[in-house]
């Protein structure tokens, strides 16, 4: 285990934030965590997990011991009916593990293609994509507890997943650092393209009966297409939740917005399109100081050069207001936020 000191995270993070972390050390197996973190208790210094940075938000100094997991795994470890169990760890990139899963014949993780980070990020998100979510394959994930130093395996229904959100959000879930999880694919081919977006897109080249990798591959050329390569323009991603709402508030908007996008919900409720109600409100490609929302992608906040939280806290919140004040509905970042001291600013 080696611990860096005064360590840049400005190329760690997607976004390009410039941070200089107190420590950073990468981990590759539940006994390096372990030493690691009984290190940063001995030093009385906070622990924040950073995996491929790709949904945080950094201040210009986390006065913490960093802390990147790049602990391996994607091995099939049992079968069970339809089903095929495959034990993937926390440290493995997410788009090659979908790439790996498909051709090791394990299939449902097709949708979720190209999207950034590691996997030990994907249950704390609970990534979504083009109607599928990582929710619906979790079977367990082991976890190590911050404080005692014990290790847990919890349930998919003990993860309490939700619409981009988990117990690992949770104030009780952040004293948890996931190790690796088991997901339940598919042994035969289970393809899911009930997304219009998809849909039309495999239609255009042909495919009416597609398989799961062509699903992949069009999962790919959409979001390539669709948003800024955060290598050419720093972004964190989606940087607003698309908005739940009632099904009497969704009535109450189609009446005086009839364009607004509206996708039904199982509970009866409505998700409406955060990038419609942005690009509506008048800030996509609108700057404000050195960020903007993007031209290409209204959703996603992009960093146009030295930016700093500050400057993006400022341009969240006005948007957040323009939108508030057309729309009556207040947008919730995406991204985690730190302070300092490597709490979450909520």
């Amino acid at each position: 285990m080696l611990i860096l000191p005064r360590h840049d995270l400005s190329q760690l993070n997607t976004l390009g934030l410039a941070c200089t972390a107190r420590a950073w050390c990468q981990i590759q197996s539940t006994e390096a965590l372990v030493d690691a973190l009984q290190w940063a208790d001995a030093q009385q210094l906070p622990v924040v997990v950073l995996g491929q940075g790709s949904n945080v938000l950094l201040p210009p100094v986390l006065d913490a011991l960093v802390l990147q997991i790049a602990i391996p795994a994607c091995q099939v470890i049992g079968r069970d009916g339809d089903r095929i169990r495959v034990k993937v760890g926390a440290g493995e990139n997410w788009h090659q593990l979908v790439e790996k899963t498909l051709k090791m014949g394990c299939f449902g993780l097709e949708n979720l293609a190209l999207i950034p980070g590691l996997a030990g990020a994907a249950p704390v998100q609970n990534i979504g994509a083009y109607g599928v979510e990582l929710a619906d394959f979790v079977s367990s994930v082991t976890c190590l507890n911050r404080l005692t130093l014990e290790a847990a395996e919890l349930s998919r229904q003990q993860c309490t997943f939700a619409y981009r959100d988990s117990f690992f959000k949770s104030d009780a879930g952040r004293g948890w650092i996931i190790t690796d999880m088991v997901l339940d694919l598919w042994q035969q081919a289970q393809v899911n393209v009930t997304y219009g977006g998809l849909s039309d897109e495999l239609q255009r080249n042909g495919i009416t009966e597609p398989e799961p990798w062509q699903v992949k591959d069009a999962v790919v050329a959409i979001r390539r297409r669709k948003l800024p390569d955060p290598i050419e323009s720093p972004n964190a991603g989606s940087f607003f939740k698309n908005p739940v709402v009632s099904a009497e508030k969704a009535g109450s908007l189609l009446k005086k917005w009839p364009q607004m996008p509206q996708y039904p919900q199982p509970n009866s409720s409505l998700k409406l399109a955060a990038a419609w109600l942005i690009e509506a409100a008048g800030w996509k490609g609108k700057s404000l100081g050195p960020v903007a929302m993007s031209e290409q992608q209204a959703l996603v906040l992009v960093n146009r050069g030295g930016a700093t939280l500050d400057d993006v806290l400022d341009l969240e919140l006005a948007v957040q207001s323009a939108v508030d004040t057309m729309f009556g509905l207040r947008l919730e970042r995406e991204p985690l936020c730190y302070r300092l001291d490597g709490s979450i600013i909520s």
